[in-house]
């Protein structure tokens, strides 16, 4: 049975135009509970001046954009000072939802969903896209970031009505950090959308040659996702043939460049959006993801069905994505082994591999879990 028209008030930690993948998920999982008939408002942070405060994106899709900004990247704080937030708060509270939603624990939306359920006395559903504490290393910020998952992290997913986990190891997180059991759910992929991408130029854009090997890391540039090490990898390959092309941004963009030096080989792509990433995926031979956590990576779910030799660390629920060659995290021999042993074979996913691939991350599968959720959430 699924629950008719339910209004459910997403807080989202980061929303487009904001690229990346929790972005992605967020943005997806709107549009398809949508379409399967409820109606949905977006309160997130507005970190650019150029996006609309208030917007409706599609019939029952409507989005507020509080004022917030960023002390660490990709971590924004609410402008709780300010009035303008608490007249937004009052918008949302005056849609009268029936449930709120919040996305992965240490980001701030989850203390206003908390904040919502409780004040407004409004059922709470809560999805962990994490799978390990934050990792910001031996600093300050990784201090702190460990002390706030252990407390308000850890309370935030005990407090929430029902937990889902968008892989097994998120659930198993979950679980190590409250003793309490998450509902897998795995997230869709827009398998058609990539099925109908174009392949990007590469020889006009980026000056690579036609048939040379094309090696595409896509994310965020934070210490977090292992460019360093992808970069340290790439400079061990023994073909010089071989281009890395790097799409996104982030705080750790230039020391990258730096890192990089004058490698002729080595193109920095800036970010993108979806399709001009899809097309990029379309056009190059191997996808390395070398991150030192995950949840569930959607890049290499999408770079699998981009038709990519698709090579991850094996972190999270990255192994819980079939046919990926694994290597440890952090281990430059061991990613520079698997990423020249991708470039001396021309083995993409078969249909079959796709196929399954479709099944298991299918947004149909998906958005059904979640009505039978909500019914459990939602008291009559």
């Amino acid at each position: 049975m699924t629950p008719p028209g339910k209004k459910l008030l997403v807080f989202s930690p980061l929303y487009p135009p904001s690229i990346g993948g929790l972005q992605n998920h967020a943005e997806q999982f709107n549009h398809e509970m949508v379409k399967a008939g409820h109606k949905i408002l977006v309160f997130t942070p507005r970190l650019d001046a150029q996006t609309k405060a208030s917007e409706t994106v599609e019939d029952n899709l409507h989005i507020l954009r509080f004022p917030a900004s960023e002390i660490i990247p990709n971590y924004p704080i609410p402008h709780i000072w300010r009035p303008l937030f608490w007249c937004m708060w009052r918008k949302a509270r005056g849609w009268d939802p029936e449930v709120v939603i919040s996305r992965t624990r240490f980001f701030s939306t989850s203390l206003l969903a908390w904040l919502a359920s409780y004040r407004w006395q409004t059922p709470w559903l809560h999805i962990e896209h994490g799978s390990d504490y934050p990792q910001f290393g031996r600093s300050l910020t990784g201090l702190m970031a460990h002390w706030y998952d252990i407390t308000l992290g850890r309370a935030v997913l005990r407090r929430a009505g029902a937990v889902v986990a968008n892989s097994q190891a998120s659930a198993d997180f979950v679980e190590q950090l409250t003793g309490r059991p998450a509902t897998v759910i795995y997230r869709g992929i827009d398998a058609a959308s990539i099925t109908a991408a174009e392949p990007a130029d590469l020889v006009g854009e980026h000056g690579i040659p036609v048939g040379a090997p094309v090696i595409v890391y896509a994310g965020r540039l934070i210490a977090g996702k292992g460019v360093s090490d992808l970069l340290t990898a790439f400079a061990r390959l023994d073909d010089p043939s071989a281009h890395l092309l790097i799409i996104g941004d982030g705080p750790e963009a230039e020391q990258l460049k730096h890192q990089a030096g004058d490698n002729a080989r080595i193109h920095f792509a800036g970010e993108r959006d979806r399709p001009q990433v899809l097309g990029i995926l379309k056009a190059s031979n191997i996808f390395v993801n070398p991150s030192y956590t995950e949840g569930l990576p959607s890049a290499v779910i999408e770079a699998q069905l981009a038709g990519s030799y698709t090579i991850a660390t094996d972190v999270g629920g990255t192994s819980e994505i079939q046919d990926v060659t694994l290597v440890p995290p952090r281990s430059i021999e061991a990613l520079a082994d698997a990423i020249g042993a991708g470039v001396k074979t021309s083995a993409t996913p078969g249909r079959d591999s796709i196929s399954k691939l479709e099944e298991r991350f299918s947004w149909a599968a998906a958005t059904k879990k979640y009505d039978a959720l909500l019914l459990t959430v939602v008291k009559p």
